[in-house]
């Protein structure tokens, strides 16, 4: 199934992944790249089908296109129960938004996966395409809050370690450059500032380190065990080091190498989907926002001629504006490509620095635009009950529907936004000058899979995205 997900589209694809990524972590998050992924979803088949349909319009809205409705129940073969409950679990994520919950469960999970996966399916039917490899209620079961129970596993792993390595500290059995190594690892409350994924695979680089030199002081020891007299000891550990030096400092080569090159690299962020994906979203962004600031400004102007005075609640919403503005400018700034530093300072999220050197971002709204967004809403509701009790009117009837113009604009402003924003971060570009010949090296890493690539693998499995 997940193959067809990457027939039908690569962006597909990875929308499913991102959804899997937040059940395993229980994120509540999961409801937005639900919606993302389903509207993706719907949209594809549409354009695939050649079937008319409101560009700009949300994925509950799409399905209430009488053409659409038409297509997916005649031509498609979904039946009623299916399709209004897929516009239910819409209406019930689109309400999950409003009253900011902060928890997903399994049973949810469950149910919104077979949901997505039978109105697929309808599909696959009318095209012929064998319906195989359907993941079942135990896989999502299964799935549900792993990276956070490898999370505590790794936790005490590391902990144990810890303990360990402070008593070889203790007892003066570390070297120099053992000392150095171990002194280096991350420690647990700055790992404990990155997302779950993030933590995961810094606690798994300290717990490589960490037995790495767990591993040597054991072999050491065995060494000193079996042994019988100084002289062997001297002779047998002269030897072994010898050994162990020439083989290790190969190795060490190639790794510090590759780390010099990734730590001294530009490093870029790369938008997920093509030139033509990324200017249709960044436009219908700031479009968005456009029409945010021509509605705020006309709700101030109307609310105060309505107060006959300049409201404490409208300078709350203005705040607002100007960080509205502020995005704009954000948008209006970011490339496909991207420098890493410079998306972090052209964002509305948190960027933390991780170990090779990039700056990503934690998921995490930057406390400014959230709470300014979030009283400006309160204001919105404040100022309406304000409006009819000081001068209640025709005109107060006016300044309340550009107040609620302005609450609903800030809502799909705030949502585009973040559709445009969420999709940096899935490839890095890591380039720099090779010392041996001097010639520009582009390394990709596939922040998805977790793994490093060559520019050219890139570009044979995602050659779609640079076009």
């Amino acid at each position: 199934m997940i193959n067809f997900l990457k027939e039908l589209d690569d962006s597909i694809q990875y929308r499913y992944y991102t959804v899997e990524r937040n059940i395993k972590s229980k994120s509540n998050s999961f409801y937005d790249s639900y919606l993302d992924l389903l509207e993706s979803t719907i949209k594809i088949i549409l354009n695939k089908n050649e079937i008319n349909y409101d560009k700009s319009g949300t994925c509950g809205s799409i399905l209430k296109e009488d053409k659409v409705a038409s297509f997916y129940m005649n031509e498609l073969g979904v039946n009623d129960s299916l399709y209004n409950k897929v516009l239910d679990y819409i209406k019930k994520i689109n309400d999950h938004k409003h009253k900011n919950e902060k928890y997903v469960n399994q049973d949810v999970v469950v149910l919104y996966m077979n949901v997505y996966f039978q109105f697929i399916q309808a599909y696959q039917k009318y095209n012929k395409i064998p319906i195989k490899d359907i993941p079942d209620e135990q896989y999502y079961k299964n799935m549900f809050g792993i990276t956070e129970q490898k999370n505590k596993d790794y936790k005490e792993t590391f902990e144990k370690l810890e303990e360990k390595l402070d008593l070889f500290l203790e007892q003066n059995k570390l070297s120099q450059e053992e000392i150095k190594e171990y002194k280096s690892i991350v420690s647990l409350k700055d790992i404990e500032l990155l997302n779950l994924e993030e933590q995961n695979k810094v606690l798994q680089e300290n717990i490589s380190k960490l037995k790495d030199i767990e591993s040597k002081m054991g072999s050491l020891d065995m060494i000193i065990n079996k042994l019988d007299s100084l002289d062997a000891i001297q002779n047998k550990v002269s030897s072994l080091e010898k050994k162990l030096n020439s083989s290790v400092e190969v190795s060490k080569g190639k790794h510090n190498d590759l780390e010099r090159f990734i730590k001294t690299a530009k490093k870029e962020h790369f938008w997920l989907g093509s030139t033509a994906e990324f200017k249709k979203t960044k436009m219908r962004a700031k479009y968005f926002l456009y029409a945010l600031f021509a509605a705020g400004v006309l709700s101030t102007i109307i609310s105060s001629i309505a107060f006959k005075m300049y409201s404490t609640f409208t300078l709350v919403e203005n705040i607002w504006l100007i960080f509205s503005v502020v995005l704009f400018s954000y948008l209006q700034h970011n490339q496909k490509k991207i420098l890493d530093i410079d998306l972090a300072n052209h964002d509305n999220t948190i960027y933390i620095k991780v170990s090779d050197g990039s700056w990503r971002s934690t998921g995490e709204e930057k406390k400014r635009f959230k709470w300014s967004r979030r009283l400006s809403h309160v204001a919105v509701l404040l100022n309406i009950v304000a409006l009819w009790v000081i001068s209640p009117g025709p005109l107060a009837a006016v300044a309340t529907i550009f107040e609620l113009l302005f609450l609903g604009l800030s809502i799909a402003a705030n949502y585009f936004y973040s559709d445009f924003s969420d999709m940096y971060g899935a490839f890095i570009f890591f380039t720099n000058k090779l010392e041996t010949d001097g010639k520009l090296k582009t390394l990709v890493f596939d922040g998805l899979h977790k793994k490093l690539m060559s520019f050219e693998e890139f570009n044979e499995q995602f050659g779609k995205f640079n076009k």
